[in-house]
């Protein structure tokens, strides 16, 4: 007899949990706040106080999900999931073999999977 998992698909990963969800949302808010600030007045003239202060959180806070200022651009939720895959590839592959590989594995999955992108 076949376990079915309520509230999700057959072959999908289990939700977060709530601390996972609250560490997403508080990253991706204070990304798109910085990125927010950028456009807006510059990467030079704005400040990680003025950061926190758009997301909500402490200067204290930004740093510890974004260790300087160059990775609030630099860093991107998808990182871990294209460097494992890049990881699992095959032995001496070229790298713009293995790039392509793993950005058309790493899109469709992140496309089939991510509710934003709908």
């Amino acid at each position: 007899m076949t376990s079915v998992r309520p509230y999700q698909d057959q072959g999908a990963a289990p939700r977060p949990g709530l601390r996972e969800r609250k560490r997403r949302r508080t990253l991706s808010d204070i990304q798109g706040e910085a990125l927010r600030l950028f456009v807006a007045q510059g990467y030079e003239q704005t400040t990680i106080e003025q950061i926190a202060e758009a997301a909500e959180v402490s200067p204290s806070t930004v740093f510890r999900y974004f260790a300087t200022k160059e990775d609030l651009v630099l860093t991107d939720e998808y990182d871990p999931v294209i460097l494992a895959s890049l990881a699992a590839g095959p032995l001496g592959e070229p790298a713009i073999t293995a790039m392509r590989r793993v950005l058309t594995e790493t899109l469709a999955e992140i496309v089939e999977q991510d509710p934003r992108c709908s």
